[in-house]
């Protein structure tokens, strides 16, 4: 993926990369993405434990920005009221981000699919 976004910007990489999965081998090809004073943004969430390497020596001259959210840094008492109205007036279709419903006792197996990455939003019903 990183050779393919290098080919693609002429070598130059890309001005913002998103990571949105947690995981310190998407997080990493995101960092090497980015075009030297980038923008890299993690969205996804990693486990406590999870580590991610790279040349410290780089750091500097890369210039690039890391920069987390949690959440997309929302502020709760702004903003999910504005969601619950943008739902309510179907300006905001929720329905569509939802990957999967499942029944109560399928919980555990909407949690090992979500831990495999093979789904983003799961209900449970």
């Amino acid at each position: 993926m990183v050779d393919e976004v290098r080919r693609l910007t002429g070598g130059r990489g890309a001005d913002y990369t998103f990571e949105v999965v947690g995981n310190p081998t998407t997080i990493t090809q995101a960092w090497d993405t980015a075009r030297r004073g980038g923008t890299v943004a993690l969205v996804g969430m990693p486990t406590a434990d999870a580590m991610i390497t790279m040349p410290a020596f780089s750091l500097a001259p890369d210039d690039k920005r890391l920069c987390g959210s949690l959440y997309g840094g929302t502020q709760a008492r702004r903003d999910i009221p504005l969601i619950v109205e943008l739902a309510e007036t179907g300006r905001l279709d929720l329905a569509s981000m939802v990957t999967r419903r499942v029944p109560l006792h399928e919980v555990n197996d909407a949690i090992r699919a979500l831990e495999a990455g093979e789904q983003i939003r799961t209900v449970v019903v």
